[in-house]
């Protein structure tokens, strides 16, 4: 069995001292009413587990990305938001353009 193990102490509301669980894909087997059904084995499970020697046991670190960290697109990054200004001033000066090159055909009529 797989299993993650780690000390707990200190722990406060901020993102420094919290355990996050993140899914990075979708189970498409998960079938909540049978784990609700076997959850008095689970129970004994870890409660049997906790019982266990942990110095016996050899884990081995692993590190894990920020689960706070928001994957950025384009438009997050400084790049992005200068196109995006670059689009608008663009679109901004064709807007303008064709307003005075209306009003100057209608003008002359």
């Amino acid at each position: 069995k797989n299993m993650l193990y780690g000390e707990f102490t200190n722990l406060s509301p901020t993102i420094e001292d919290n355990l996050v669980i993140t899914y990075s894909q979708e189970n498409s087997d998960f079938d909540f009413e049978t784990i609700v059904d076997n959850s008095t084995s689970y129970y004994r499970d870890i409660q049997e587990f906790s019982q266990q020697n942990y110095s016996e046991l050899n884990f081995e670190p692993i590190e894990f990305g920020s689960p706070y960290e928001v994957k950025g697109n384009l438009l997050n990054s400084p790049f992005g938001l200068i196109l995006v200004f670059l689009f608008g001033v663009v679109l901004s000066a064709a807007g303008l353009l064709a307003f005075f090159i209306f009003r100057r055909k209608r003008s002359h009529k």
